[in-house]
């Protein structure tokens, strides 16, 4: 899996694409990986990727810490660390429909992007077992002569060179900009507060 951080240009992106709330995409596209830690902690002999992992407990449970984490973590915490308006921040943080959907998507799209480069996926647990769903770069780097093991490893590291290389670009793109962590961290955020009582994401 990408590292936590390195799975925000994703959400970047989504927020470029479609009108959701960025504070929620952030949340949502990491929150999956706290199951890895409670996991790594307490449970060292489990795979670390189990129910949060799935689309039935992430788009659940998931969606729910995401909402809860962006709304009394997340929109407290921000302005503190970075030049950000704290008024935008806690009205794009709210919890609504927006918020709701923005931390939904941020979940799927951690899933989505985990799927091809992890030698196991439970995505479709509880109806398929994790180790039939090998993912599909895993796959073709195995092809070279790879073991599954070693497959995975190489094919993390592509991903996290090319993820880290548009973090970078995305910094760069708008260092100069004074409003760049505003734009960074909290997103088009004038766009969903006039989006008032925030209806459903535009697509």
């Amino acid at each position: 899996m990408p590292v936590p951080p390195l799975h925000y240009p994703f959400s970047f992106g989504i927020s470029k694409l479609w009108r959701f709330s960025l504070p929620g995409l952030i949340v949502g596209s990491v929150i999956p990986d706290i199951e890895c830690l409670f996991l790594w902690i307490f449970f060292p002999s489990l795979p670390d990727h189990l129910f949060l992992h799935s689309f039935i407990g992430g788009l659940t449970v998931g969606t729910g810490l995401a909402i809860l984490v962006t709304h009394f973590i997340y929109a407290p915490l921000m302005p503190r660390i970075f030049n950000i308006d704290k008024r935008q921040m806690n009205e794009t943080c709210k919890i609504n429909r927006m918020l709701v959907f923005s931390c939904m998507f941020g979940v799927l799209s951690h899933l989505i992007l985990d799927f091809p480069m992890h030698q196991y996926n439970p995505h479709l647990w509880p109806f398929v077992d994790p180790f039939l769903l090998v993912g599909p770069c895993v796959s073709i780097v195995a092809l070279l002569g790879f073991n599954l093991e070693a497959a995975y490893i190489v094919t993390n590291l592509i991903f996290h060179f090319v993820f880290l290389i548009i973090f970078l670009g995305i910094f760069l793109y708008y260092r100069r900009n004074p409003d760049r962590w505003s734009i960074m961290w909290l997103g088009d955020a004038l766009d969903v507060v006039s989006s008032k009582e925030n209806d459903s994401p535009s697509f």
